[in-house]
């Protein structure tokens, strides 16, 4: 049996929460710091990368979550992460 999601109970919309927990299960802890936002059925992401490899894997891991139909990326690549 799954788990409940503990950001639905605090007030999380659903696929923002799936896409949360889809980049905090990622292998790379990188990915793992991103954060996502759903307004007006947009998904944002955010947050820093080390290399444009990263900032499209972010992407692509979170394509396929049922809800997302619109996304934005706003993660940033910085030399310092």
């Amino acid at each position: 049996m799954r788990q409940s999601n503990p950001r639905l109970s605090n007030g999380w919309d659903p696929i923002q929460a799936r896409v949360q927990e889809v980049l905090d299960a990622a292998s790379y802890t990188e990915l793992q710091q991103i954060s996502c936002e759903r307004r007006r059925g947009i998904v944002f992401l955010s947050g820093d990368v080390s290399s444009e490899f990263m900032k499209q894997l972010a992407q692509e891991s979170i394509r396929d979550v049922e809800g997302v139909s619109h996304l934005v990326n706003a993660i940033q690549v910085v030399d310092h992460v």
